[in-house]
């Protein structure tokens, strides 16, 4: 409680809540791991810089019971098991690795050298909007076990690559002009 950074932070089966002391946002140093662990984190801001980064396994990042935070990413954010955030922005060379299960409200990518990657058999769930403005996302789907992406729109500006991946959408999928989309054995439905 009443922490601005976390250091080499780890935590175990425990719901947890977490309150900045300083100006209302944290930053992750090092490596925060929380596996079966639901933390409310008060301020709307996490900040993980280059170096740095949150590893979840079943576990959950929120503000007030509900995934309304954001986390600025330049270092990395791992998803295992089953886990969620809020609103990710994937800065510099950061990435997001969805090994598993992920769920965000939003996920973009905000630079050439920023990542999003989903595994094999892996799911990146969005509710909002998935908007690669540079960098990329890319799935590493198999012929016997696809990768899963859904969300509300996919924007793409960068780079998307889809072997063996489904994706789903409420509303639209676009490639803008200087992005790229590729897929082989890929299905895509917009509404």
């Amino acid at each position: 409680n009443k922490v601005g950074n976390l250091d080499n932070a780890s935590f175990t089966n425990l719901n947890l809540y977490i309150k900045a002391s300083d100006t209302g946002n944290i930053e992750v140093r090092n490596t925060l791991t929380l596996k079966n662990t639901d933390a409310d984190v008060t301020p709307t801001t996490i900040n993980i810089p280059s170096g740095a980064g949150i590893s979840m396994t079943d576990s959950k990042i929120v503000k007030n019971g509900s995934a309304a935070n954001t986390l600025n990413d330049r270092g990395y954010i791992y998803f295992y098991g089953t886990s969620e955030v809020g609103n990710v922005n994937v800065y510099d060379s950061g990435r997001a690795a969805f090994y598993k299960n992920g769920k965000v409200n939003s996920i973009t990518t905000n630079s050439s050298s920023s990542s999003i990657s989903v595994s094999s058999g892996a799911k990146l769930e969005s509710t909002g909007a998935i908007t690669i403005t540079s960098g990329s996302l890319t799935t590493s789907g198999t012929s016997k076990s696809n990768s899963n992406i859904s969300g509300k729109t996919l924007s793409v500006t960068g780079t998307l690559k889809a072997p063996y991946t489904n994706i789903k959408l409420t509303d639209n999928f676009i490639v803008n002009k200087n992005g790229s989309f590729s897929a082989n054995n890929a299905s895509v439905t917009a509404a």
